[in-house]
């Protein structure tokens, strides 16, 4: 920071010194050498911060830089394959439990886009076997896992 501030402080400086320069010297032939003179002395100052410029530094900064946006890029295209299974998932048990019209519990598991496994839970054997021969049928999941559920009579 501080090595801006002297930045600003020199080209204020040297603005300041080309104005009064500028009042003081006749607009004649002398004069007009002076102004480049003047303008020359400004661009340099202006464009002093770049002799300085450290490169290997510089290259250090961007490859940093560059690293984190691929650590944040990939970061969030997992994140985004995640949502994505979560919602397919989600849609695939709606529907199940849509076309079935059974007490039966689905749920299904996705990864990477493509329906992995259910399992399937219910009270009666006879509609989880539906339902089991349903989304082998219309998803085409072979891994299903079937359960009975005790409804709490004996």
């Amino acid at each position: 920071m501080a090595e801006i501030r002297s930045w600003v402080v020199g080209v204020c400086a040297v603005a300041l010194a080309s104005a009064v320069i500028a009042a003081i010297v006749p607009k004649n032939s002398p004069g007009r050498i002076a102004a480049m003179y003047v303008g020359m002395l400004m661009t340099a100052v202006i464009i002093s911060p770049i002799k300085t410029l450290d490169t290997y530094k510089l290259s250090g900064y961007m490859s940093d830089i560059q690293y984190e946006l691929s650590e944040c890029a990939e970061k969030s295209e997992e994140k985004m394959r995640q949502l994505t299974d979560n919602i397919i998932e989600d849609r695939v048990e709606a529907y199940i439990l849509e076309r079935s019209k059974t007490e039966c519990e689905v749920e299904v598991l996705c990864k990477d886009g493509v329906l992995c496994s259910a399992s399937v839970s219910g009270t009666s054997e006879s509609e989880v076997k539906k339902v089991s021969e349903m989304i082998n049928r219309e998803c085409g999941i072979l891994q299903i896992r079937e359960s009975l559920k005790n409804d709490g009579n004996v």
